[in-house]
């Protein structure tokens, strides 16, 4: 949002915070990040041929239906209410984890 002073993540120090780095990098987040893709594999198997390009893998992870999503990728989804529930554990998971480490920066 631009309000930062410091563009690099609080967490791991990563040069540039970002919803890219937080939802697909942050190393101190990588244990939900592990789980939930190896689940993600499950529900499309060629979405793992599509994890390098790093905004359409965003994207379909936030909006796994979306039209700016492959049509490859929208048409694998083996359940859509499981994808959208994924989808949205996922990013609660990687929220509650994030607020938790804050929290215990600041305390410290």
């Amino acid at each position: 949002m631009g309000k930062a002073k410091n563009p690099s993540c609080v967490l791991c120090s990563a040069e540039l915070d970002s919803r890219i780095h937080f939802l697909l990098f942050c190393s101190k987040l990588s244990d939900i990040q592990d789980d939930f893709f190896t689940n993600l594999i499950t529900l499309s198997p060629i979405i793992s041929q599509h994890m390098d390009n790093q905004t359409d893998f965003l994207l379909a992870i936030l909006d796994p239906f979306s039209p700016r999503v492959l049509e490859l990728i929208r048409n694998s989804w083996t359940s859509k209410d499981e994808i959208y529930k994924w989808s949205r554990n996922f990013c609660y998971a990687m929220y509650r984890k994030r607020s938790k480490l804050l929290e215990s920066l600041s305390v410290n």
